[in-house]
């Protein structure tokens, strides 16, 4: 009997999911977002894994702010926001594998405290994490930035082939930064002084956003960790076929699954 996980939503990436849960890791999935809360939980006590997807903004409220304007901010769902938060809780309360996926990825890192370094709006930033704010062209196989890796030992990329040109022409370290995809126009900000392991949480890959006017680079939080789950702010979903950093994040997904 194959494993199965359970998939928040509605999202415009769920087709994408889908196809992950049922060809990369091999397991049946059940759409959690149309359940009244008893049969939810009947739902989630099913499950053995969860995957929390992208989608719309998260609500200003859980991370302590008010809707404001000229924050590129579009539409909102208050009740997805809570449902998913159960969820979210359910899973890590009963030691269940969890993948977040961008705004998953966000969910989790307000759920283990880090609503104050919640950045509402980046698309006024330097580097572009949402293209489809400037009008820019783009694939969801394209990648949009660097990341920086800061843990070999915890997460690393081994030479990836797809970059094995371009490694030897620039002839840059590809163990210390990898490359991916993005659309997202929020995220968690990464404070250096910060303790996270305090809040149980093992920050694996940054990004820069923009350099201040002396010249010191601010980031996000792109791909962080904590006992039994994995969470991502870009897709690696989409392009984890020809993208190793995806894959390598699927990897590791996979090894939490199986319990390794």
């Amino acid at each position: 009997m194959k494993r199965l996980i359970g998939l928040t939503g509605p999202s415009q990436f769920s087709t994408d999911c889908i196809q992950m849960i049922e060809e990369r890791f091999k397991s049946d999935f059940v759409l959690l977002y149309h359940n009244d809360p008893t049969n939810l939980l009947n739902w989630m006590q099913k499950c053995c894994a969860f995957v929390v997807v992208g989608g719309v903004d998260i609500h200003p409220s859980l991370y302590l702010q008010s809707v404001l304007v000229d924050c590129n901010l579009s539409k909102f769902d208050f009740q997805r926001d809570q449902k998913e938060l159960d969820i979210i809780d359910f899973a890590l309360q009963h030691n269940l594998p969890t993948l977040g996926i961008c705004r998953g990825h966000q969910l989790l890192g307000i759920y283990h405290g880090l609503a104050e370094e919640f950045e509402m709006d980046l698309t006024r930033c330097t580097v572009v994490h949402q293209p489809v704010r400037y009008n820019i062209q783009y694939s969801k196989y394209d990648t949009m930035h660097y990341v920086d890796l800061l843990d070999e030992r915890a997460f690393s990329v081994p030479n990836p082939e797809e970059r094995k040109t371009v490694r030897k022409v620039l002839s840059y370290d590809n163990s210390k930064v990898a490359w991916v995809n993005s659309f997202h126009h929020q995220g968690i900000r990464y404070e250096n002084c910060r303790n996270y392991e305090q809040n149980k949480i093992k920050v694996l890959a940054t990004a820069p956003i923009f350099w201040d006017q002396q010249n010191k680079r601010k980031s996000i939080i792109e791909l962080m960790s904590g006992e039994n789950w994995l969470s991502v702010q870009w897709h690696p979903e989409f392009d984890h076929d020809v993208n190793s950093t995806s894959k390598t994040v699927l990897d590791k997904f996979e090894k939490i699954l199986e319990g390794k």
